[in-house]
């Protein structure tokens, strides 16, 4: 599955989505490589090839001039030199790779950006993989678990919260992370999410 990494509002107002991106799940909030997508086949002669981009729009991948993908010994750089759109797809060059046969060799390459590429977000907006790892407790100051990972659906995102030592059960829970409705607080000095939720849901 997908972890959804906006940033929002802790207002309890809106969402703010800006800058989304969607990771897969991990463990460790302390990442410093958010993966935005990966490398398709090559398009034309030129060294275009296709890009499956984890956003909402392919037009979000754009700003970030400086991509990387894991190399075997280092992270090797990339460097947009033209992207656009074909068809509802985006299509990407990148420096040093602009014949069909070196962008052939970057084919099924996961494609990241470093955390510190992020946009910088004003006070009480965070980024979702911010909240990896935090504890979940409900208004009855009960324990629900640590956040695992988000999910993005067509109606909400949704909080997947897993058991932990102080939890108390240990079911998985799928939340729908819907700040108003579920009255979301997130304190990022004792790393706690509380929200509006049952302990039987």
């Amino acid at each position: 599955f997908f972890l959804i990494l906006p940033f929002f509002r802790n207002d309890k107002k809106f969402i703010v989505y800006a800058a989304v991106i969607f990771i897969f799940s991990m463990n460790s909030r302390s990442l410093d490589r958010i993966l935005l997508g990966r490398i398709g086949k090559p398009y034309g002669l030129k060294g275009w090839v296709y890009v499956h981009y984890y956003g909402h729009e392919d037009l979000e991948l754009i700003p970030y001039k400086e991509l990387f993908i894991i190399g075997n010994s280092k992270d090797i750089i990339l460097t947009i030199l033209k992207s656009k759109i074909i068809r509802d797809r985006l299509i990407i060059v990148f420096e040093g790779y602009e014949d069909r046969n070196s962008a052939e060799s970057l084919r099924d390459k996961d494609i990241f950006i470093n955390s510190k590429q992020l946009p910088t977000t004003k006070k009480g907006i965070f980024y979702f993989y911010q909240l990896i790892s935090f504890e979940v407790i409900n208004y009855d100051s009960r324990i629900l678990g640590t956040v695992d990972s988000f999910i993005h659906t067509l109606a909400n995102d949704v909080m997947i919260v897993r058991s932990s030592s102080q939890s108390i059960d240990n079911k998985e829970r799928l939340i729908p992370f819907l700040i108003k409705e579920n009255r979301v607080e997130v304190d990022l000095k004792t790393e706690t999410i509380t929200i509006d939720w049952h302990e039987d849901f």
